[in-house]
């Protein structure tokens, strides 16, 4: 006879409390996923559009010019909001696009919502826009392996630090061979664009994929990401484009919390140093 001051395991799991403690998504999780970060100024316009700025001067080396020639001269543009633009460039803003994106290197705070951002803002401007995840990194580029980055699928990985939604690789895109196999993919998904987000190796790629796609009229844009600071792009007079990258920050403040617990640690107990 069952003895009823008892409770099975199951029915403790079924427990709406248990369950909820035991739920992988908590209600932290919950929240955090529904926080809705500050966005710059420039874009609660209406609009945006990329206009040259010629404030900045750089002494480009002989071998860049040899090496990348249809893009050395690329000017800086800045973004500019606009809420009555033309109706030419209305049109161009709500075209159906195809983009590709793919994170390059080691993972940094910040990464999942930069695809949340491009997701978010091209299925605004036209919600038949594809967007497409290169799994592991550029090999996923080299091997044609991605996924279609759905509105579920992002919001799965909203405001959650990591690359997991598509992972990452370290991969370098360094040879003809694997410049053609990259160039055939962006080719076969019919890609408008491709969105690297990476480090200064990472970014290094985009500048030659780029070169390698102009005459396929395949646009590369790539996204400086880094927790150690190395990507801080000066002109040749020393002005700053680029101060800090997204995931420094986030970074910075979990090694100087590390440190504080180590230091609370270390002054609690005479006899136990840690270093």
């Amino acid at each position: 006879m069952k003895d009823k001051g008892l409770i099975s395991i199951e029915d403790l799991l079924e427990n709406p409390e248990v369950k909820k403690a035991a739920d992988n998504i908590n209600q932290e999780l919950i929240e955090r996923r529904k926080y809705v970060p500050p966005k710059c100024g420039v874009f609660k316009s209406a609009y945006t559009v990329l206009k040259d700025n010629d404030d900045f001067k750089f002494s480009i080396h002989r071998e860049a010019r040899k090496q990348l020639p249809d893009i050395i001269n690329n000017k800086v543009q800045s973004i500019v909001g606009l809420d009555f633009p033309e109706e030419s460039l209305k049109q161009r803003y709500s075209k159906k696009y195809t983009i590709g994106i793919v994170f390059s290197g080691g993972p940094a705070p910040g990464g999942h919502n930069v695809i949340a951002g491009l997701y978010d803002a091209a299925k605004k401007a036209n919600s038949e826009t594809k967007i497409f995840g290169f799994i592991l990194g550029p090999d996923g580029i080299m091997e044609n392996e991605a996924i279609e980055i759905t509105g579920s699928l992002v919001d799965s990985y909203r405001n959650l630090g990591g690359f997991t939604m598509i992972k990452t690789g370290r991969a370098k895109i360094d040879t003809k061979e694997k410049m053609a196999l990259s160039r055939e993919t962006c080719k076969s998904l019919g890609l408008d664009a491709l969105v690297i987000v990476g480090g200064d190796d990472s970014n290094t790629n985009a500048a030659f994929l780029a070169q390698e796609l102009i005459q396929d009229r395949i646009q590369v844009i790539g996204v400086p990401k880094t927790i150690d600071g190395d990507i801080q792009v000066r002109d040749a007079e020393g002005k700053v484009l680029c101060a800090m990258s997204f995931g420094f920050h986030t970074a910075a403040r979990a090694f100087a919390n590390a440190i504080s617990n180590l230091c609370t640690d270390s002054s609690s107990d005479v006899k136990y140093w840690h270093i």
